[in-house]
């Protein structure tokens, strides 16, 4: 079951130019939330009522809410009776919101593969009519992504994919995916695919950590099966499980209450800044925002 649901609700990149006097990269997109941050004189920000991020959640799930009494009632029974003798899990609402707004805020790889095939493209195929003219320009988040198993970045393999996309441009998709096909681009997709985007452990995500420029790594979550909304969005779900920064891993700590959860991992030395741990923090300074961790520059 699907507990929630969030994203952007709109991306924005600049010129070089533009880019280079914002202190951006021209070469990605940024959401929303961050933009502003950069421009925010920049007419596409004119409408003070447009919100940043856009959200949803599941109204069949079965949340806990502080109004509904004491959390450790919750976590010591772990389930609840849904009145038909089933046994369903209770999530603490906060968490799940919580992790769905970081989201929303730019914690999404572009990643993915975009035309149906088993082929990994770091961002959605760009349309003129019926016309595919390349790839769109990836989500930032990409930006600081490694192939741990290639020894590369993974900008670099996103490079030859770009140029290849671009070259095959064509009057419709079918035209399009038959050039691309032919191309080095095409290859390395396909490469990325059964490699790094379908084997654990192999897609990292570098961050600056601490108060100061010391990079650091998280391991991405890259299950043998790739799982669309998933894959390459959130932290590894085994390696971070019981730690200080379960946050973003791909499932929900059911019957765990945010609030209880933080201190019980620094009793055993998960110690972090808050609830979204060292890592998130790191990840979101990466890409630009100022957190607890202090400013990225």
């Amino acid at each position: 079951m699907t507990l929630g649901q969030a994203a952007p609700t709109s991306w924005h990149s600049w010129s070089a130019s533009a880019a280079a006097m914002l202190g951006v990269d021209a070469d990605y997109s940024y959401p929303r939330a961050l933009a502003r941050q950069y421009a925010p004189a920049d007419p596409a920000f004119a409408d003070g009522t447009a919100g940043d991020v856009s959200a949803a959640f599941n109204s069949d799930a079965s949340w806990w809410f502080p109004s509904d009494g004491d959390a450790g009632v919750l976590e010591d029974e772990g389930f609840y009776d849904d009145g038909d003798g089933r046994k369903a899990v209770k999530y603490d609402f906060e968490q799940i919101a919580l992790h769905e707004m970081l989201h929303g805020l730019g914690f999404i790889s572009s990643w993915y593969p975009w035309t149906g095939t088993a082929e990994l493209l770091p961002s959605a195929p760009v349309y003129e009519g019926e016309s595919v003219e390349g790839l769109s320009r990836p989500f930032i988040f990409n930006r600081w992504m490694a192939d741990a198993a290639g020894g590369a970045w993974m900008r670099e393999h996103e490079a030859t994919i770009v140029s290849s996309a671009r070259a095959s441009a064509a009057n419709n998709m079918s035209e399009w995916a038959v050039r691309f096909a032919a191309t080095e681009g095409a290859a390395v997709a396909k490469a990325l695919y059964a490699g790094v985007a379908t084997t654990p452990g192999a897609l990292r995500i570098w961050y600056p950590a601490g108060r100061s420029l010391e990079l650091r790594f998280a391991i991405l979550y890259t299950p043998s099966n790739f799982s669309v909304g998933s894959s390459i969005s959130h932290l590894d779900d085994t390696f971070y499980g019981g730690t200080g920064q379960f946050l973003m891993r791909p499932y929900a700590t059911g019957f765990g209450i945010l609030d209880n959860i933080v201190p019980r991992r620094a009793a055993v030395g998960n110690e972090g800044p808050g609830p979204m741990g060292e890592t998130v923090l790191g990840i979101l300074r990466a890409l630009g925002y100022s957190t607890a961790l202090g400013p990225l520059g």
